[in-house]
């Protein structure tokens, strides 16, 4: 090998460990208030989450993973109605956490969850673990282009619209009060 050679190399083998070093959460803590305290959720022995500032009672892992910390299993990526029709499959027939009122949450309920001081993902890890830094459906329409509707990247934190025929993830969500 020449040195030019074993330059690229390097900078290759560089652009790698610098590639999964970036997939770690990226949480800034310094001069921003804290957004999320752990304080704000209760957790149950059933894989749940209870948000107590919204009242809502979300599930812990996106759908596909599960396990005390989502440690297993694979996210399941679904299009927008067939999300609809797998909350649906799930309350009719085994339910979550002894509930069988589970459904989509909208944009706004979703945004909630958004850690604003972290990135890939931006979202409590304790809370919410193993969550991937991907998109995740809500049950909002967008009303400007009917075949499109609203989701969360949760890589960055923002809020977008998307074909609803574009496979993305889901979580779960039920009123507690």
């Amino acid at each position: 090998m020449n040195i030019l050679q074993h330059l690229i190399c390097l900078g290759f083998t560089t652009l790698l460990i610098t590639s999964s070093v970036l997939a770690d959460q990226i949480c800034q803590r310094d001069g921003i208030p804290q957004h999320l305290s752990n304080s704000r959720f209760s957790y149950d022995e059933k894989n749940v989450v209870i948000d107590n500032r919204t009242g809502l009672m979300w599930t812990t892992c996106i759908d596909g993973l599960n396990g005390e910390r989502c440690e297993s299993g694979t996210p399941t990526l679904f299009t927008w109605g067939e999300a609809l029709l797998r909350t649906a499959e799930i309350n009719e027939n085994e339910g979550l956490a002894n509930h069988k009122d589970w459904r989509l949450p909208n944009i706004r309920e979703l945004t909630t969850l958004i850690d604003i001081q972290c990135l890939k993902p931006s979202i409590d890890m304790e809370s919410f673990p193993n969550t991937p830094a991907s998109h995740t459906w809500s049950s909002s329409p967008y009303h400007t282009l009917t075949f499109y509707s609203w989701y969360i990247d949760f890589a960055t934190g923002e809020t977008n619209t998307d074909d609803r025929l574009n496979k993305k993830v889901i979580r779960l969500v039920r009123s507690v009060r």
